[in-house]
């Protein structure tokens, strides 16, 4: 790699580092962030180093599965979709039979 290229390569190079950083300054002093109340990050941090925040108990009480929650919602949904599907299924066999009745 020539001289000229090493120059410019490390210049580009500086050039994405600040911006970089840049990017990470903004996200951390400047973006409100929505899972913390619309507060920026720098702020909820300093709040919280302050004992302004109240620390959550959100896993304590918490009970471990086999299988995760998002598999069990799911699982859930789709027999409850299907207990749906039967009870339209049943529904349509008594009214053909009540229909078959009717002819006859």
């Amino acid at each position: 790699m020539s001289a000229a290229r090493k120059k410019a390569f490390y210049k580009d190079n500086h050039r994405l580092s600040d911006r970089k950083d840049a990017l990470v300054e903004f996200y951390n002093k400047q973006r409100p962030c929505y899972a913390i109340g619309y507060d920026t990050p720098d702020n909820y941090y300093r709040r919280f180093m302050r004992g302004e925040m109240v620390g959550k108990d959100t896993f304590s009480q918490r009970v471990l599965t086999e299988m995760p929650k998002f598999v069990q919602n799911k699982k859930e949904a789709s027999e409850e979709q299907s207990e749906k599907t039967a009870l339209k299924n049943d529904k349509r066999r008594v009214i053909g039979q009540m229909t078959e009745c009717e002819s006859s």
